[in-house]
């Protein structure tokens, strides 16, 4: 394969008036096709394990790594933002702190704190309270985002309609690689960037990436890239 990521980068990127001659300077479709040795009737071959993998290891993944998920240590943090979380802990570390002062009057009786070896367990123990209304909110939370996390990873990883083998086939979004051949009809979601090479009066919405608001017709001539995330919407 002898185009590189900042060649297929630039051949994307290309405004519009220059797109085409980008392209036809590479051989059209079939030279791109050649130098991603791919053949457009037969697509990849599901088998070869090998290409598939060098493939992804040279242009890389059709998948974004998601955010770090927060730590234990995060979530708690968060959760003792809480004003009352904070009052409380306020007032547990007073009482605390009280509770080793030997305050005496004339009599010889404490003010604060009936008996010095125990009167620290109060603001201990509404320290310790707090802290576990934290921990388990932040619990909740950490298995919330973990729930949420998998049910969204099963939302996006969508079957999507590919050529190998000289057959139709279907691939995960994120097994998809360079050189594949995209099969796309009426309301689907362009998977990658690519390029038209068959087409019957296709039209897209690219609002969602460009702010076009008016649909945008596509061919192998003039209009031949498509960008991820675009919808077709007629051909």
């Amino acid at each position: 394969m002898t185009l590189s990521v900042a060649d297929l980068i630039r051949l994307v990127e290309s405004q519009s008036e220059d797109a085409a001659n980008n392209l036809t300077a590479l051989g059209g479709v079939e030279g791109v096709a050649a130098a991603l040795n791919v053949q457009l009737e037969h697509g990849l071959d599901s088998h070869n394990e090998q290409d598939l993998h060098q493939r992804q290891t040279q242009y890389g993944k059709n998948y974004i790594e998601p955010e770090a998920p927060k730590t234990i240590l995060q979530l708690m943090w968060h959760a003792f933002q809480d004003l009352t979380m904070m009052v409380l802990a306020g007032a547990g570390v007073v009482s605390f702190v009280i509770g080793f002062i030997p305050f005496s009057s004339k009599d010889n009786k404490r003010h604060l704190g009936s008996d010095p070896s125990t009167a620290w367990i109060e603001g201990a123990a509404i320290m310790f309270a707090v802290l576990i209304v934290v921990l388990v909110a932040a619990l909740n939370d950490y298995q919330k985002e973990k729930q949420f996390r998998a049910l969204n990873a099963v939302k996006e990883d969508e079957k999507i309609k590919v050529i190998r083998n000289g057959a139709p086939a279907e691939v995960s979004k994120f097994n998809l690689v360079v050189g594949d051949i995209v099969r796309v009809d009426l309301g689907d979601i362009i998977p990658a960037d690519g390029i038209v090479f068959d087409e019957n009066d296709l039209k897209l919405d690219e609002s969602a990436m460009t702010g076009e608001s008016d649909l945008l017709k596509k061919d192998r001539r003039l209009a031949p890239f498509l960008l991820s995330g675009t919808k077709v919407m007629e051909g």
